[in-house]
């Protein structure tokens, strides 16, 4: 390797699965696309030796394990249980189902079970991997006066990786969501001591759209009249008790896949395709709100817009491949030197406009003259060199008539630092 390259970084724990299954047709097509779409390592065993071996080696590093019930030395599904003993959460295949064998399997703490019948299953299995790569990101608020519910529900949950937290009434459940934005579905009784879960349910939708956070409404009581006094106080679903497990994750899971659907569409329309920033539509809608709300209350705001310096001779002389690479480089370097609550946004081409709260001029200037500086020391590696980079950037820090005004003086100021000689700033 070239002198020049810079030590890789240290990689990231990759998932793992392990596959055991002696049908080498279905092994191959579910390792390929398991491998091709999740990023997901494939441990395959052939028989039941084999499969727990590696279990016993694995261990709970391994995301799931992915069980054919008939294997040649184990024709019983003997295989479930050796994996579970070795801490290892099971997926199991099965060519028929019926209500005994699904108590069987759901008594034991499996993942779920899928027939293995054609296409679709593998469409399903990639599907349950998905979410139990991702769910460790989800936050799930359990709201139950009754102890033992609350564990029951948050053991379920746990089993799946997501995060429970719990909740005894409504006022516990307020309060953890008011901490914790991250809570993305709350399951809700309706017998509480303080308040009834449909009215519940009513105050927090009066602050959280259903396309930020899913509600579940469940009782034991109150017949169809209870689910339908959830869902018009704004629960996007129900569940009677007692409930089957089964019924339980499928639930969940169809609500996280609606929120999942709700984020897409919103990154869509908000998020620019190549940097992952917020877009000009975002930041001009959104600006315009803070501009309002901050003069209003008198607080400090500040515009910059941000410039990469001689931008064409990149793409000229390394391909616009390497040019998009530069902006994703440098968009990484500007995100992360400021605040969740700052808009960070690609403007136009190479420009970038980035808004700050509660900033006065010194503090912008400093703030501003440091990313200028970090860009020029953290250069993109192309091909294990580097490709020089600055900025221009010019920042506004007066209330002007709107918005709007404050980014076009923050424009003229940047434009203003190229012509001084580019890798500069300017403040007003």
């Amino acid at each position: 390797m070239d002198s020049t390259c810079p030590p890789p970084p240290d990689p990231a724990p990759r998932h793992r699965v392990l596959i055991v299954d002696d049908s080498k047709t279905f092994v191959a097509l579910l390792t390929r696309r398991i491998q091709n779409e999740l990023d997901i390592d494939c441990d395959v065993a052939r028989d039941y030796a084999t499969g727990v071996a590696l279990a016993a080696t694995g261990g709970a590093s391994y995301l799931a394990a992915l069980l054919d019930l008939n294997l040649p030395d184990a024709p019983n599904g003997e295989i479930v249980d050796a994996v579970l003993a070795q801490g290892v959460a099971p997926l199991i295949f099965t060519a028929e189902i019926n209500d005994d064998m699904r108590d069987l399997f759901w008594s034991k703490r499996i993942i779920d079970y899928v027939l293995k019948q054609n296409i679709a299953s593998v469409d399903y299995i990639i599907d349950s991997l998905r979410r139990l790569r991702d769910n460790p990101k989800l936050k799930v608020l359990v709201v139950d006066d009754s102890s033992m519910v609350r564990n029951h529900l948050s053991a379920l949950l746990a089993a799946h990786r997501y995060q429970p937290h719990c909740a005894r009434n409504a006022g516990e459940a307020m309060d953890a969501l008011a901490a914790d934005p991250d809570i993305k579905i709350v399951i809700i009784d309706y017998n509480m001591p303080d308040m009834d879960g449909a009215q519940l349910t009513k105050i927090i939708r009066s602050t959280h759209s259903k396309k930020d956070l899913a509600i579940i409404g469940i009782s034991g009581h109150g017949g169809a009249s209870m689910s339908v006094r959830f869902l018009k106080n704004g629960a996007n679903d129900y569940i009677t008790k007692p409930f089957l497990t089964e019924e339980f994750y499928c639930r969940v899971s169809q609500n996280v896949d609606i929120l999942n659907q709700f984020q897409t569409i919103n990154d869509l329309v908000n998020k620019d395709f190549l940097t992952k920033l917020h877009n000009r539509k975002y930041l001009t809608e959104t600006g315009e709100k803070f501009y309002a709300n901050l003069k209003r209350n008198n607080i400090g705001m500040v515009a910059a817009l941000i410039d990469i310096d001689d931008f064409k001779r990149i793409n000229d002389a390394h391909g616009h491949d390497v040019g998009d690479a530069v902006l994703r480089h440098t968009a990484a370097l500007i995100r992360n030197r400021f605040r969740e609550s700052d808009i960070v946004a690609r403007y136009g081409g190479e420009e970038f406009c980035v808004v700050n709260i509660n900033m006065d001029k010194t503090k912008a200037y400093d703030v501003y003259n440091e990313l200028r500086l970090a860009i020029v020391q953290e250069p993109y590696i192309h091909n294990c060199l580097p490709v020089p980079l600055s900025v221009s950037i010019g920042v506004c820090t007066s209330h002007e008539d709107s918005f709007g005004q404050m980014v076009a003086v923050a424009d003229h100021l940047m434009y203003d630092a190229k012509h001084t000689g580019k890798n500069h700033i300017l403040v007003r």
